[in-house]
């Protein structure tokens, strides 16, 4: 691996500890979660905050998150690192953030709590006209100071 790369073998969420994930059945892409259901190949994993594993004086030019419902608590456990991120990616499963107990508007909220104010809706262009769409992505990014 390159100098700017480290790998943690862990799940990133808001504690630390460990945390059982499973992938999700055969008519799913193989995504694995902490999710309820995540049914097959359970394991536990470590579990860390972005905030305990990213060096306090490293900028992270670009961040993309995509665990199943996961994020609200992947973003609690990253709010020092948010600050030094100039832009997330972040993917919004309406079904699962709600099963994660969590929902879009929180997710929004908490990356303008870090300054990453500039967010933009990537829809689905396949999508139902007017429908809200079960999947899209949020980009988040810090605006440039002038």
């Amino acid at each position: 691996m390159g100098d700017n790369i480290t790998v943690f073998e862990a799940a990133a969420s808001d504690d630390e500890g460990t945390l059982t994930v499973g992938r999700q059945g055969p008519s799913d892409s193989g995504s694995v979660t902490a999710g309820p259901w995540g049914t097959e190949e359970i394991v536990e994993v470590a579990m860390v905050t972005l905030d305990s594993v990213v060096p306090q004086d490293r900028d992270v030019a670009f961040m993309k998150i995509d665990v199943e419902g996961f994020e609200a608590h992947v973003l609690r456990g990253a709010g020092a690192t948010l600050e030094r991120t100039r832009v997330v990616l972040i993917e919004l499963n309406r079904d699962a953030l709600r099963v994660g107990g969590s929902s879009p508007e929180e997710l929004v909220e908490l990356l303008r709590a870090a300054g990453l104010t500039d967010q933009h809706l990537v829809e689905d262009p396949d999508a139902d006209a007017g429908a809200l769409p079960a999947f899209s992505n949020l980009i988040a990014a810090r605006p440039p100071a002038f």
